[in-house]
């Protein structure tokens, strides 16, 4: 065997110490082949806020691992790399199509990694970067494809906060996944100012306005982000834009979007009214579940078929099921046994269509009429006993409860409900 034919694989060795280490880690084809516990780092694949990534080896289960190994200014705060363990060991138990799965978390020679699933594929970013367009139908199965991985977060108790087009990759088959869950909780609690580079795992532009505050968040925060994602690749731009952080979150929490029709007058409106409802500046005005938004995705998914063959694929048949198990609930109430679209429809309009929920449902309409007829009873009670008073007696406004706030009017509800 020649020279030129021989084995050039790099030999393997231990991470280097010191500063040296970020020096190796910076280059795009290491010197010397790296090994991380029982990972062989082969090719750097990409580099953020949070770390750097690698393609990886693991050589007991012969399988391509992609390794993310945090940067040394996290890694000189012991407290936050306690934490980071913590959450990715919560990520780690999601097991989803949409998700990409979290292996393992380890440290070797003071440098912290987790090792995930490697994707053969491209993330939204570098597609839209790259000038690729995507058409109503396949933005909504991206879109729902990503609901079902904040779905199946969502029933473990773990919130992303950090959904952007960076953390979702498309894969060979179509198939999308979601990445990097858990992993921006310890940050953002650790570090509250927002322009300190490396320390916030996306950025401002995809942030729900209670998270550029500063406020708590939920799973509606989520359901924000989403929304931005999706009005970027029926558009091609995101809602807002502006020069410095903080101006950003002014106009996300200040500032309506300009509808998406606007820019894109091919956009069908149903489409148009998802994206919106998950823009929506108050969480309570948002899609309260995935499984909610779930809903609206599937009804509107059959609408803008066109019949031609598209690249994205989402599992109906899981999405439905996500419908099936989220909260069905319009203006505080619950309504059992009521279909995702009726829910999804009456929510929109914040109208209760009392005759659709009670129609063929014996069971409830008799709850109904009782708590009706109670209803009545304490009214012409309560006339009586004002009866030769000479103050006006006024109906009663429709309402319905806020959670937290007691009684309040229901503004545009028609509602036989007292």
């Amino acid at each position: 065997m020649d020279e030129d034919s021989r084995d050039k694989t790099p030999p393997i060795g231990e991470p280097p110490a010191g500063d040296e280490t970020e020096e190796v880690f910076a280059q795009e084809e290491p010197l010397r082949r790296i090994r991380l516990g029982e990972y062989i780092i082969e090719q750097k694949v990409g580099s953020g806020g949070m770390g750097q990534v690698f393609k990886a080896r693991q050589p007991s289960l012969d399988r391509v691992v992609a390794l993310k190994v945090l940067p040394k200014t996290v890694t000189s705060d012991r407290e936050l790399v306690e934490r980071f363990y913590r959450e990715a060991r919560s990520a780690a138990r999601l097991i989803h199509p949409n998700v990409v799965q979290i292996y393992s978390v380890g440290e070797e020679h003071g440098v912290p990694y987790f090792a995930m699933e490697f994707i053969e594929g491209q993330d939204l970013e570098e597609k839209l970067r790259g000038g690729d367009r995507f058409s109503a139908e396949e933005s909504v199965n991206i879109a729902a494809g990503v609901a079902m991985a904040l779905a199946c977060a969502n029933e473990s108790g773990i919130i992303h906060r950090d959904i952007k087009p960076g953390n979702i990759m498309i894969d060979a088959r179509g198939q999308i996944k979601v990445t990097d869950f858990g992993l921006a909780k310890p940050v953002e609690e650790m570090k509250d100012n927002i322009t300190q580079a490396g320390y916030i795992v996306g950025t401002p532009t995809y942030m729900s306005p209670e998270q550029g505050e500063g406020l708590g968040n939920d799973i509606r925060s989520d359901m924000y982000s989403l929304g931005v994602v999706f009005y970027e690749l029926l558009t091609g731009t995101v809602p807002f834009k502006a020069k410095t952080p903080a101006s950003l979150i002014y106009m996300h929490v200040h500032q309506p979007p300009v509808p998406p029709s606007e820019l894109n007058p091919t956009i069908p409106e149903d489409v148009e009214a998802i994206v919106l409802r998950c823009l929506e500046k108050n969480p309570d005005e948002r899609y309260q579940s995935p499984g909610e938004l779930l809903a609206d995705l599937l009804e509107t998914a059959e609408k803008v078929k066109t019949g031609r063959p598209i690249s994205i694929i989402f599992d109906r048949s899981m999405a439905e099921s996500y419908t099936r198990r989220s909260r069905k609930t319009v203006g505080g109430i619950t309504l059992a046994d009521v279909t995702p679209s009726e829910v999804a429809q009456a929510a929109k309009e914040r109208l209760l269509l009392f005759p659709r929920y009670v129609k063929d449902r014996p069971f409830v309409s008799g709850i109904v009429a009782a708590v009706l007829v109670a209803a009545v009873g304490g009214a012409v009670a309560a006339l009586l006993a004002l009866s030769g008073s000479g103050e006006p007696v006024e109906p009663d406004t429709p309402r319905a409860k806020e959670p937290g706030k007691g009684v309040v009017p229901l503004p545009g509800t028609r509602s036989f409900l007292p």
